[in-house]
C-alpha cells in the first residue's frame, strides 16, 4: 500500500509499506489470538498490535514497535471482546493514530508518544 495516501501525508518518508492480519481462532485461552502488522520494510518498522499470551504483565493485548527484529516498545492495549472482523475494523480505524504515535531519533524509533489518544 501507498503510506502517503493511507496516512493522508504527502511528505511521509517512505512509499511502501504492507499490513499483515492473523488469527488464531482455537487457542488455550479463552480468546482468539491475532496480530495486526504495520509493516515497512525499507525502514526496517513494525507496529503491530499482539492478542496472545506473550506479555502477562500487559495483559492479553499489547501495540508493539520492532526496528528490524528488535522490539523496541511494548505499551499495553485495550481487550476488543467482539467479532475477529469487528476487532479487524476497529485495529485498522486505530492504525494510522499508531504509526503516527511512533517517535523518532536519528531516523529509528525508539518508542510511542504515550499522550497520544490511542493510548487514553
Amino acid at each position: 500500500m501507498n503510506p502517503r495516501q493511507f496516512l493522508g501525508d504527502d511528505e511521509y518518508p517512505v512509499t511502501v509499506a504492507r499490513v499483515e492480519i492473523g488469527f488464531q481462532l482455537r487457542t488455550s485461552d479463552q480468546y482468539e489470538h491475532y496480530w495486526i502488522n504495520w509493516i515497512e520494510p525499507d525502514r526496517s518498522l513494525l507496529v503491530c498490535w499482539h492478542q496472545d499470551d506473550t506479555h502477562d504483565d500487559l495483559g492479553p493485548v499489547h501495540l508493539q514497535i520492532n526496528d528490524g527484529s528488535t522490539v523496541v516498545a511494548h505499551e499495553q492495549a485495550q481487550f476488543i471482546d467482539t467479532h475477529p472482523l469487528d476487532v479487524i475494523e476497529q485495529r485498522l480505524k486505530s492504525l494510522q493514530d499508531a504509526i503516527l504515535a511512533v517517535e523518532w531519533e536519528k531516523q529509528r524509533p525508539i518508542g510511542f508518544d504515550t499522550s497520544t489518544t490511542l493510548f487514553e
